[in-house]
């Protein structure tokens, strides 16, 4: 078992994440993936454009929380069909004091659908 899931807890970019087996543990080439997409929004100075984020299979909701935090005039949600893994998601967001839409929604199901 992995040492975050024991502890329940994992660092990501800088923060802390609760975590557990209704969750993927954060990866350091997603953090780096993260600081790209960051670095990329503020060379380009869009500081006072509204960004539009979604995040499929939000998981533990770091992506979608970090995203806000440091781009905060973002609107930011993240999707998963767990809803175990949707309340740690949004225990994380208040944890770290963001505001992210979590919401419910097998992605593949409604693709097929329509």
């Amino acid at each position: 078992m992995p040492i975050q899931y024991i502890f329940g807890e994992a660092d990501f970019y800088n923060l802390k994440f609760n975590v557990n087996s209704s969750t993927l543990i954060p990866r350091p080439e997603t953090e780096e993936l993260v600081d790209l997409i960051i670095k990329q929004f503020k060379q380009e100075a869009r500081n006072n454009q509204t960004l539009n984020i979604l995040d499929i299979g939000t998981g533990s909701g770091c992506i979608p929380i970090i995203l806000k935090k440091n781009i905060p005039n973002s609107k930011v949600a993240g999707i998963d069909i767990s809803e175990k893994a949707l309340e740690v998601a949004n225990s994380n967001a208040l944890k770290n004091k963001v505001e992210v839409a979590f919401i419910k929604l097998d992605i593949l199901s409604q693709l097929h659908n329509s």
